[in-house]
């Protein structure tokens, strides 16, 4: 077992690293390496998932999707980096757009851990408002940088965020022994 959820990490780790290993100029390569990259993400992601027994007292469960909000924001941080330092490249787009579909997933999987409708909307309410800042940052950096290519393409990914936290449905992580948390 834990070798099992150690490979799994490996996986998770090497997604991410594959990500910034990807070649400047978008070639076979390029798309090798991100198909790769996506395909281990998910192999590791749900993998480990599976391996995890479901948290069985309320604090474990906030602590579970307190980590994979955290993992979240920071997958989501290296994506938006990305953008940023990368000038608005298209690898550096690709690089973005597959980071804020993984931190997506995080961020549903934390909510769909949480058992009570009161902390649901609470919870909704805090995605919510993330998701009017990450606006209100979006038309910051535009208006900051003049207009940049660069930050409008950046502040065009955190739109979609926003959009996407502002609509986020809460999924069931799918535990050990094939339960599910409610």
């Amino acid at each position: 077992m834990a070798l099992e959820r150690m490979m799994d990490t490996v996986c998770l780790i090497a997604s991410l690293g594959l990500l910034y290993l990807l070649p400047h100029r978008i070639s076979i390569l390029f798309y090798l390496l991100l198909g790769i990259s996506v395909f281990l993400f998910c192999i590791g992601f749900f993998r480990l998932i599976a391996t995890i027994d479901e948290p069985s007292f309320p604090e474990t469960a906030y602590l579970t999707g307190l980590t994979f909000v955290v993992g979240g924001m920071a997958v989501n941080a290296c994506g938006i980096y990305g953008i940023y330092s990368g000038r608005g490249s298209g690898r550096s787009i690709m690089i973005a757009t597959v980071t804020l579909i993984e931190a997506l997933v995080l961020y549903s999987m934390a909510g769909g851990l949480i058992k009570s409708s009161v902390v649901k909307k609470v919870v909704t309410i805090i995605y919510r408002i993330a998701a009017v800042l990450l606006i209100a940052l979006g038309i910051g950096l535009i208006i900051q940088e003049q207009f940049s290519e660069r930050t409008v393409i950046l502040g065009t990914m955190l739109l979609v965020e926003a959009v996407c936290l502002w609509k986020i449905r809460f999924e069931k992580a799918q535990f050990k022994g094939g339960t599910q948390a409610r």
